[in-house]
């Protein structure tokens, strides 16, 4: 908008067509609720089988923190409630044929839907002493969208029968945040230059196309091949569009600004010129478009030498390209791209039926999203800071070595033991943003790390404790230990500290535990499952400069409780507990927590029929 456009009669009119919906107000939370319906065919006709699913799934969910607390000593001090209601309505259906002996062709169709609507106040001090209280209304509408078609065929070339698989699809993803307001109260005073309404859409289309072909050949009475060769093409664009305005402070003498906001910002006080409209917070990259585009071929061999030993050889070529715009500051356009060769090995030993062996080398590639790299300002759904994309992002490349023995005790009882290793070279890491100022220090942004080296255990197991004619007790789960360790280059060096060399790599925690306790009663037709989860301290994100020890995410343990009962061949009664013990979620800086809060204890029951 013109700064023109915001004369006194226009900026009314203006302000009478946004909604002026900035009050709270206090409602009870109806308990969540969920539907699903399903149903499918199959029909056999003369020369060839038809057959369809359809499921269809609704969803009203509504999450609260309770009063958080916050204290960070750099920062702010003080408490904020915040509650979210979800709504997710999807529906899934694919129909298929097939033909011959073995041809098939499918088309899949999905369709999901999503509301997400968050109310977030803060009620803090900053380290100046001014009592702060910042309100967050936000409405996200997100839809996806996805239309793809596959078929596998074989085909005969002497007495060997070859096997060739394709996929064609297009997708559709659409986000709309049509108003997003902040604004504070400072010493119980509205502070005008810090409201702000924000509204974004972004769209987002890609095409896919892939190819396999699979051949097997009998080199000898012992050994086999299958060479696989494959090609995948994606392409994928991108529009995002962002605009923000605030309001300018005009004559406010006959204005009480302790009032609430519903009432400074009335109509009446933009006709008599109180308040302007304010265009100025839109930035020049607040608008851009991307290309993604992604080729891709490999070949693959599968040796299958007499029954104990299977080896798997390839290798991946892949092309990758980002490119970003911005029609506003065309100096800011980006560009990112890769080519590279993947190779991969696999090694599979089988001495007997209950021993088995696996050596895996790969390596791997990770591409910096779009939200890491483009500049244009976004938040996060779940921390609400800001989220400053850095286009200096590097991709990452993974050396993969995987060593793991499995035993079977049964045919569905075993234990396995992995060690594993990955080199990371520039791993991407989430970071605090190197800017001044108590909203910078909330910020969010990425950065490469020079390189990271993880060493890893994990002991995964199922066992029968209890095998009776009219009952099972089981124990399954896993359990995982890495070390990883982080070369920072000199300048993070500098500001992380020199302490921060060979600190956890950000995101992963030490210790990694899964345990599944179970018992079915067969005569009753009943099942109890105990689950437990847990995750060690992992680093939230990386600190830098006076503030350089890291934010820590707390390690904490998830305990969920299902039952479930079937009633004859038709009738399911489930009832579940999540977060049992309601352990609060903490984030941790400098030795002391900075920030607290719970999710609370949620009761659940189904009932599910079924049409036979």
């Amino acid at each position: 908008i013109d700064p023109r456009c915001t004369a006194p009669i226009q900026a009314a009119g203006l302000a009478l067509e946004m909604e002026d919906d900035y009050n709270l107000r206090s409602k009870k939370a109806n308990p969540d609720f969920s539907a699903s319906a399903s149903y499918g065919d199959r029909f056999e006709l003369e020369s060839m089988d038809v057959g369809f699913y359809s499921a269809f799934n609704y969803k009203h969910s509504t999450g609260d923190r309770g009063v958080a607390v916050i204290s960070d000593e750099l920062n702010e001090t003080g408490t904020y409630v915040r509650s979210k209601e979800v709504t997710r309505i999807d529906g899934y259906l694919v129909g298929g044929i097939e033909f011959r002996e073995a041809d098939e062709i499918l088309s899949k169709t999905i369709l999901l839907r999503s509301t997400d609507d968050v109310t977030r106040r803060d009620d803090v001090e900053d380290q100046e002493g001014i009592t702060v209280q910042e309100t967050i209304l936000e409405f996200v509408e997100r839809q996806f969208f996805s239309q793809q078609f596959t078929g596998s065929h074989e085909i005969y070339l002497a007495d060997d029968a070859s096997t060739l698989e394709w996929y064609v699809g297009y997708a559709e993803t659409k986000r709309d945040n049509p108003d997003r307001r902040t604004y504070q109260y400072r010493n119980g005073n509205f502070a005008p230059s810090e409201l702000e309404r924000r509204w974004s859409e972004l769209s987002e289309d890609s095409v896919d196309f892939g190819l396999d072909y699979t051949l097997p050949f009998t080199l000898t009475d012992e050994v086999f091949l299958d060479l696989k060769i494959g090609a995948l093409s994606s392409d994928r664009s991108r529009d995002f569009e962002l605009f923000r305005i605030g309001v300018r402070q005009r004559d406010i003498s006959e204005i009480d600004i302790k009032a609430d906001l519903e009432q400074i910002l009335s109509y009446e006080n933009f006709v008599r010129d109180r308040f302007r409209i304010n265009p100025g917070r839109t930035a020049d990259t607040d608008f851009y478009s991307s290309d993604e585009e992604v080729q891709a071929a490999y070949i693959n061999t599968t040796f299958e030498i007499g029954e104990q030993w299977t080896v798997d050889l390839g290798a991946r070529w892949e092309d990758f390209t980002q490119k970003i715009r911005y029609p506003f500051d065309e100096d800011a356009n980006d560009e990112l791209t890769s080519d590279e060769v993947l190779p991969g090995l696999n090694i599979s030993y089988r001495p007997n039926d209950e021993w088995q062996f696996r050596l895996g080398y790969s390596q791997t590639i990770s591409y910096p999203g779009l939200i890491e790299r483009a500049e244009s300002l976004v938040f996060d759904p779940e921390t609400d800071d800001p989220i400053l994309g850095n286009p200096d992002l590097e991709i990452a490349t993974i050396d993969n070595i995987d060593l793991r023995a499995e035993y079977y005790f049964s045919d569905d009882e075993s234990i396995s033991i992995a060690v594993f290793q990955k080199d990371i070279d520039k791993p991407v890491e989430r970071q605090v943003a190197d800017s001044s100022g108590s909203a910078a220090s909330s910020s969010i942004t990425f950065r490469n790390a020079e390189k990271a080296e993880l060493l890893g255990v994990e002991i995964d197991a199922y066992k029968n404790l209890l095998d009776l004619d009219d009952s099972l007790l089981f124990i399954s789960g896993n359990i995982s230990w890495i070390d990883s360790e982080v070369t920072l280059d000199e300048d993070s060096l500098r500001l992380e500290g020199e302490n921060a060399q060979g600190r956890q790599l950000q995101g992963q925690s030490e210790w990694l535990a899964n345990l599944q306790l179970g018992y079915d009663h067969y005569d009753t037709e009943q099942k109890v499952t105990l689950l437990f989860n847990y995750f060690d301290d992992r680093i939230f994100r990386v600190a830098r400069g006076a503030n350089a020890q890291p934010e820590i995410f707390k390690g904490r343990m998830l305990v969920d409780l299902n039952y479930e009962k079937l009633f004859g061949e038709n009738f399911t009664f489930s009832a579940s507990i999540k977060n049992l013990f309601n352990e609060k979620i903490e984030y941790e800086q400098n030795d002391r927590i900075i920030e607290s809060f719970d999710e609370g204890t949620s009761f659940s029951l189904k009932i599910e029929y079924e049409f036979l």
